[in-house]
């Protein structure tokens, strides 16, 4: 089996090309577990990160309206951040409505 994977990693080309001599050789999840094995190697990892655990908590003591320490949102990637703000606007306005009721 000849098998040539071409891949464009990239936001807004990404494609992966595969040539084989024999068509159904090569499973469609094959090729998309190359795929996305040898793209991640091309996307930006961020340089702060929360794990999993830690942002859970985050939210949670955003949601119950405890406090929470400066450090982590520092710590939090650029993506983890936007969804804070979202997250955290969302209860200014619930906040609003109900006081204003």
């Amino acid at each position: 089996m000849k098998v040539i994977y071409r891949l464009s990693p990239g936001p807004q080309f990404e494609y992966v090309e595969v040539h084989s001599e024999e068509p159904n050789e090569i499973e469609p999840k094959e090729i998309a577990r190359y795929y996305e094995e040898y793209s991640s190697a091309f996307r930006p990892k961020p340089i702060n990160s929360l794990n999993d655990k830690e942002y859970d908590t985050f939210i949670q003591n955003m949601l119950e309206g405890g406090s929470n320490h400066v450090e982590d949102i520092e710590r939090m990637s650029p993506e983890q951040q936007k969804y804070m703000q979202i997250v955290k606007r969302a209860l200014n306005r619930i906040e609003y409505k109900i006081n204003k009721n």
